[in-house]
């Protein structure tokens, strides 16, 4: 992980079990202690590639969300692209 200020440990450290995010599609609630555990892993594996810059395209979703805080904590640069749908794609021509 990137060296420097990691707010995602420090919201764990104060926070703990409180619901860090919560998804109103699936009702699902992740703690600050599990939103620092998601993204850890995510980060690492982001960091083993060696790229300081990513492309991320995907839905609006708290996977989505997860992916963006771990590149932040790796240190990357994030690009996010729209996600385009096939309707959209086929009106524009």
């Amino acid at each position: 992980m990137a060296e420097g200020f990691d707010f995602v440990l420090v919201a764990m450290a104060r926070f703990t079990s409180q619901p860090a995010i919560i998804d109103l599609a699936t009702d699902r609630t992740i703690s600050f202690t599990e939103l620092e555990w998601l993204t850890r892993d995510r980060a690492h594996g982001l960091s083993v590639r060696g790229s300081g810059v990513c492309a991320i395209q995907a839905a609006p979703s708290v996977e989505y969300v997860l992916w963006l805080i771990a590149a932040f904590r790796a240190g990357i640069v994030v690009r996010p692209l729209p996600l385009w749908s096939s309707e959209w794609l086929t009106n524009r021509r």
